[in-house]
């Protein structure tokens, strides 16, 4: 029987138990060949600080949109209304303007 995982084989009757790996305290085990775990936790790391940089620009975006949905609805001139949807438009381009004016208009009831 080969080895697996690099380990020494099992003895017969015994339940199979992989390498531990010991990282920055804690431990980890290797599951399976060439599972780098270190390597893993950091990419973990980087996957985690992505998503809360995405989460943080959407909170951007909404604070913003939230800002230029009140200021239309106090505009008083068509020019200065035109003016924020396209402000709108390069704040948030995969938005419809009916979904801008809707959400203006739900603000008003």
């Amino acid at each position: 029987m080969a080895q697996a995982f690099g380990g020494a084989n099992p003895s017969p009757g015994t339940a199979f138990s992989a390498p531990v790996v010991k990282w920055n305290n804690s431990t980890l085990v290797k599951c399976h060949p060439g599972f780098d775990s270190r390597r893993e936790l950091q990419m973990a790391k980087i996957d985690l600080k992505k998503r809360k940089i995405r989460i943080r620009i959407r909170k951007k975006i909404k604070r913003k949109l939230a800002k230029l949905r009140q200021e239309y609805y106090l505009a008083k001139t068509r020019e200065k209304k035109e003016e924020i949807l396209e402000r709108f438009k390069k704040i948030a381009p995969w938005l419809s303007e009916e979904e801008f004016l809707t959400s203006v208009k739900k603000e008003v009831k």
